[in-house]
């Protein structure tokens, strides 16, 4: 019961990314950010004065304002030294054109949520031509099946 909690926890938080980017999507008139540090007006320069981030720099793992994403969320499985729940760059992982893979997982991935965006060929993304991406959820033993992505 405890696992099936945690894993949950994991789909809770990849929903909370899932909106935020959408909600980012909308701030910046249609551009996803490229990563979680893109600022609105960095990815549309025609957004004037506009900061936010999804989470900010995410420098040692945390989360720094100002940005989207609520600061209550937390990684449900390794709780331990303040980590946040993101893993990784949003780089992407080698794939097919038009595919967006998320890397394979690591022993610290568990509880984590990976972002991934691209261009409209399934190449990595630059600041102002992300759109689209890809959001998977790492649980307690393996990345979850089903993956969040751009039109949902």
């Amino acid at each position: 019961m405890q696992l099936r909690a945690k894993e949950a926890a994991v789909k809770a938080n990849m929903h909370s990314v899932h909106v935020t980017v959408e909600d980012f999507n909308t701030q910046a008139q249609g551009v996803y950010p490229m990563d979680f540090a893109t600022a609105v007006s960095t990815a549309n320069p025609g957004v004037f004065n506009n900061t936010a981030t999804v989470a900010g720099a995410v420098s040692g793992m945390q989360s720094v304002p100002p940005c989207i994403l609520p600061q209550s969320a937390r990684n449900p499985i390794h709780k331990t030294n303040g980590l946040c729940f993101f893993s990784g760059p949003a780089a992407l992982a080698a794939a097919p054109p038009g595919i967006l893979a998320a890397p394979a997982g690591a022993a610290g991935d568990p509880g984590s949520v990976w972002y991934g965006s691209a261009d409209a060929a399934g190449n990595a993304a630059v600041v102002g031509n992300a759109n689209k991406y890809r959001i998977y959820g790492y649980g307690v033993y393996e990345r979850m099946p089903v993956p969040l992505s751009s039109g949902l």
